[in-house]
């Protein structure tokens, strides 16, 4: 196992089991620019720190970033670690939260921005718990100084800025035992500001923002919120991840369309 430098600074992976060659020509089935991260279960799946691909049922110890930045998300807790699993949806691999695992972000310091877009493939499964979080970064369980990213017991897709009590967002278009394509964005920079989700290519649920206080480092959390902060997990949520993109920019909507609609050229969601 081992990576090369290409001219141009893409990484080849040779993996053990097969002899494949993967490189970062494949993120051409998304837009790169202004992307912040790409995790992708086809590609640099780890259950050790970064020698060993998963195989089907492994536990994940590292999954490393596609883009350019290097994020990558890790759990060190063996008790903690989602399962990697082939044979999916179109026979994608994915990687299963179970409800009671997470993954941490190694670079929390690249999610602080005041525009961000977020773009997650997966399925939901059934549970009866209000906020069962799929991607978070904040200080407490109230979500302060952050944004998250939650199904409630309804299975509605919601997202937040600030406080979830007075800038959370609803859309009941989220569904479980079903692939969708649920995005996010929000806008705090200069001018106008704005806040809105979406289930595969229906309407904007749209709500309020205000700026967020983004001296505080805070780890971003993969399938969980931090525990009022600490270093266990609560509110986790039992999900399927196929695909998580994440730019550090507000998309206007026809960049936004794009993106959905190259997603769901590999993912057939809609």
């Amino acid at each position: 196992m081992g990576y090369v430098t290409l001219r141009g600074g893409s990484n080849l992976q040779l993996r053990a089991n097969g002899g494949l060659l993967l490189t970062r020509a494949q993120l051409s089935d998304v837009p790169t620019q202004n992307l912040l991260l790409d995790l992708d279960p086809a590609h640099r799946v780890f259950s050790d720190n970064g020698l060993t691909l998963c195989s089907n049922n492994q536990a994940v110890y590292r999954w490393n970033d596609m883009s350019i930045n290097n994020s990558n998300f890790i759990q060190t807790f063996l008790s903690k670690r989602p399962l990697f699993k082939t044979g999916g949806l179109d026979s994608k691999p994915y990687v299963h939260f179970t409800g009671t695992d997470w993954l941490g972000s190694e670079l929390t310091s690249l999610f602080m921005q005041d525009d961000l877009t977020f773009f997650i493939v997966m399925v939901a499964n059934s549970s009866s718990d209000p906020y069962d979080t799929i991607l978070c970064r904040a200080q407490d369980l109230n979500w302060t100084d952050g944004w998250n990213i939650y199904s409630n017991a309804s299975q509605d897709h919601v997202t937040m800025i600030r406080d979830f009590h007075y800038y959370a967002i609803t859309n009941a278009q989220g569904v479980t035992d079903v692939q969708q394509i649920r995005s996010f964005r929000f806008k705090r920079s200069a001018g106008t500001q704005y806040n809105k989700n979406r289930v595969n290519n229906g309407t904007d649920s749209i709500g309020t923002t205000t700026n967020v206080n983004n001296t505080v480092v805070h780890k971003t959390m993969l399938g969980g919120s931090w525990d009022s902060p600490g270093t266990d997990a609560t509110f986790m949520s039992d999900f399927y991840l196929y695909r998580l993109l994440i730019y550090n920019t507000y998309f206007d909507d026809a960049t936004y369309l794009s993106v959905l609609n190259s997603l769901n050229n590999v993912y057939t969601t809609y």
